[in-house]
C-alpha cells in the first residue's frame, strides 16, 4: 500500500464486510491493490475516491481544507489536510501503484455544515464556506486532471461514514448527525474542536 502515514493508519478484520477495514483520518491518504475497505469519517472535511476498475487499484483521501491559507505556517507534513496537494498526490500514488489516470474514476463526498449556527453563509471563512469551497475544489480539480466523477453526496448538514470497496469501486455510505464537528480558526492558523453531542446513524445511501 502507498500513502501518507502508511505505517500508523488503523487496520483491522471487519466482520460485518469480510475483509480488512483501514481508516483513513484527516491529512492522510491511501492507495492500494488489496480487497480491502477503506473507511473514514467526514463532516466539512472532503474525500475523493479513485477507483482504476482495468487495473483494480483504489485510493481515498482526506482533507481539512481546500487550499493553505497561510502558507508559510503550513508544517511540511501537513500538506496532506489540503485539498490542492492531497488530491494531487493521491493520483501520483495511483499512478505509482501501476494505474492509468485515463481509467481513472472518482467520487466525492464530505463537505457538510457542521456548525450551522456558526457564522453567516457569505462571511468569510464561515464554517459553510469552507465546507463548500471543500467539494467544490475536488470537482475543479478532478475536471482539471481529466477525471470523471461517477458519484457524489456533498454539501448539507449531516456527517457521513464512507466505506470504500477496493475490490469493485463501491461505496457504502451512512449519514449521521450529531457528529464531533471541529471549527477551524484559519485566522489563528490552528483548529478547535467542540462537541455537539452523540454520534447517531440516521440513514444509508446504500453501494453509490
Amino acid at each position: 500500500m502507498w500513502g501518507y502515514i502508511v505505517v500508523h493508519m488503523e487496520r483491522m478484520y471487519n466482520n460485518k464486510f469480510g475483509m480488512d477495514m483501514v481508516t483513513i483520518n484527516a491529512g492522510e491518504c491511501l492507495v492500494t491493490t488489496e480487497q480491502i475497505v477503506l473507511h473514514t469519517l467526514l463532516g466539512s472535511c472532503v474525500a475523493v475516491a479513485l477507483y482504476d476498475p482495468a487495473r483494480g487499484i483504489a485510493g481515498m483521501n482526506h482533507f481539512v481544507l481546500a487550499d493553505v491559507h497561510k502558507p508559510r505556517k503550513a508544517a511540511a507534513t501537513s500538506w496532506g489536510k489540503y485539498g490542492v496537494r492531497a488530491t494531487e498526490h493521491l493520483i501520483e500514488l495511483m499512478v505509482a501503484a501501476g494505474g492509468v489516470k485515463a481509467h481513472f474514476v472518482a467520487k466525492v463526498f464530505g463537505g457538510s455544515n457542521m456548525l450551522p449556527d456558526a457564522g453567516a453563509p457569505g462571511q468569510e471563512n464561515s464554517p459553510q464556506n469552507l465546507a463548500t469551497e471543500n467539494y467544490e475544489l475536488a470537482f475543479s480539480l478532478l475536471k482539471k486532471e481529466n477525471i470523471r466523477v461517477v458519484s457524489h453526496d456533498v454539501g448539507g448538514e449531516l456527517g457521513r461514514r464512507v466505506y470504500f470497496f477496493s475490490n469493485d469501486g463501491s461505496v457504502r455510505l451512512v449519514r449521521i448527525q450529531r457528529l464531533l464537528a471541529r471549527q477551524y480558526d484559519v485566522q489563528q492558523g490552528h483548529a478547535t474542536s467542540r462537541t455537539t453531542g452523540h454520534t447517531g446513524r440516521v440513514s444509508e445511501a446504500g453501494r453509490l
